[in-house]
Order: structure tokens, then sequence, then C-alpha cells
């Protein structure tokens, strides 16, 4: 399919390349900054790795209900987004861009996110040209106050293990949630993000992260498979998942972008 892209559509507005480097160093500066600031004479070997490993698990418990949320958000029909969602023509034709311009315009950041979870379910390699800073910009702001809370904890006294604990747990949740739709799209198999693509196959190969059979399943019926950081935690994001549907919080009509009908019954 030929993928063309126009805008970044993001919570910053329309970003240019420039802006979203300069966004994208910000970040990692003051990762580096929360890094250089904790009292890593407070850590052993274990203590680290049972913090980095939680961490982890944090970033891909939290990112899978965002995940969950956004996924269930149902397409905004007011602005129209259920005619780009149905469009049956050459997605990068100059009829289908137009219009997409046109109803993006008159709509917000988030609309747009909806619509792209849920296009990328119809069609799982629709964003694998997309390059690396194209999946980070979204995550920037809670990501970055993430950070900033963790400079809390290595600067403000008393410093003591807990709070170097915490100040690690921060940046580690940070940036792992950060990350969680590049390793997705990874997993799909990137051309824009090779090298990551490679990664994580080896990382699935040797069972550290989701397989694509689990993501496959995610991709069939969006019961499953929330979590894309690790996929460790997709257990506990599944239950509650399972639990909205059965006391009708969520529709499973909007998972597949269909207007709610009449009959729509929860789902177990």
């Amino acid at each position: 399919m030929n993928q063309q892209k126009s805008k970044t559509y993001s919570i910053f507005g329309d970003l240019s390349v420039g802006e979203q480097r300069a966004l994208i160093f910000v970040y990692f500066a003051l990762a580096l900054a929360c890094l250089f600031s904790i009292e890593w004479s407070h850590f052993s070997f274990i203590s680290f790795f049972i913090v980095l490993f939680l961490g982890v698990f944090a970033a891909d418990f939290f990112s899978g209900l965002v995940h969950l949320y956004i996924d269930y958000r149902p397409l905004n029909y007011e602005k129209k987004f259920d005619l780009l969602y149905d469009y049956q023509g050459d997605r990068g034709s100059k009829e289908f861009i137009e219009m997409k311009s046109a109803i993006v315009s008159k709509a917000n950041w988030f609309d747009h996110t909806v619509y792209s979870f849920k296009i990328h379910h119809r069609n799982a390699v629709s964003n694998l040209n997309f390059p690396y800073r194209d999946f980070f910009i979204q995550a920037a702001p809670i990501c970055g106050i993430l950070l900033f809370v963790s400079l809390f904890f290595s600067w403000v006294p008393p410093v003591h293990p807990w709070s170097s604990y915490l100040a690690l747990f921060y940046v580690v949740l940070s940036v792992a949630a950060i990350h969680s739709d590049h390793i997705h799209v990874c997993a799909h198999g990137s051309t824009a993000m090779p090298l990551g693509a490679k990664v994580v196959r080896f990382l699935q190969k040797n069972k550290l992260i989701y397989s694509n059979k689990t993501h496959g399943l995610h991709h069939k019926d969006g019961l499953t498979g929330f979590c894309f950081v690790t996929g460790h935690a997709n257990f506990a994001v599944n239950w509650i998942c399972k639990k909205l549907l059965e006391r009708g919080v969520i529709n499973s009509d909007d998972w597949h972008g269909l207007p709610r009908s009449n009959n729509s019954v929860p789902q177990a």
C-alpha cells in the first residue's frame, strides 16, 4: 500500500523534523541528567536489577492500560473519521490525502491517534516506514514529567536508599514507556528501524518479550495482548479488559471501529 504522511498530528501540533529531533535531544539530555543525579552508592547488584525489572514491568503495565483505552475509544464520527476508516480506495491517492487533511484539520491530535490505532488493526503494516521520531512525540509530555519526578527524588533531601531506588525506577519507567510503540512496530518488522527490528526478533526468539503469536491474537479481536514493552503485564491488562467488557464499560464494536449496534451486548 502506498503510504504518504503529510503531517505529524502530534500533541505539539505539526512539528518539523528539526523540531522533533530537538525534542528528542532535550528528552535524552534530561534522562542523562537524572541518571547522573542518582546516588549510585546505595545500589547493590541485586537491588539495581530489581528496580530495573520493576520499572520495565510498570512501563509495560501502564502503557498497556493506555493502549487499552485508546483501542476502545470510539472513532469520532462527528468529525467524519469513519470516512477515513472505511475508505476503500488507494490511501496514497490525492483524493484520500486531501480528504484526510480536511478531516484532521477540524479535529484534535487524539482523534487522529484513535483512528491510527484502529486502522493499524486492519492493516498491520500501515506504519512500518515511519521513522523513530514519529513514535516518540506523543508520549513525550507524560514521560518527561516522570523524569522530573526522578530528579525530585534525587535532589530533595534527605537522600537515602529508597529515594535513589525511586529515582532510578522513574527513569526506567519513562524510557521504557516512551519506547513501547517503537518496540511494537519493530515486532512488525519496521523498515525504517531495521536494527531495532533485529533486536526485537532476538528478544522474541529468546522468549524475553511477547511473541508474534501473542500479538497476532491482539490484532484478531482486541481481547488480549495490549502490553507492547515486554508483554509480561499482559495477564493483568487482559483481565482488566475482560472485566470492563463484561460490565459494559467498553464495547467490542468500538475496538472494531463500528458504530455501536442497538443489540450490542457486553462480551465475556
